[in-house]
């Protein structure tokens, strides 16, 4: 015999686990995007500086 009250625990450990999952991977790959735009951010401010005091 199964016991509803413990089944229905086991189902949402397995539902939070998996959506724990979903988000690490959706916000690493978040973070990652987010690191990848400062950085051209920054290229980018270093050109526009460069072009300034070269345009004097």
């Amino acid at each position: 015999m199964i016991d509803d009250k413990f089944k229905t625990m086991c189902d949402d450990y397995c539902d939070s686990k998996a959506n724990t999952e979903k988000y690490r991977k959706k916000f690493e790959k978040d973070f990652r995007h987010k690191l990848e735009f400062e950085n051209l951010s920054k290229e980018l401010e270093e050109e526009i500086l460069i072009y300034l005091i070269r345009k004097e």
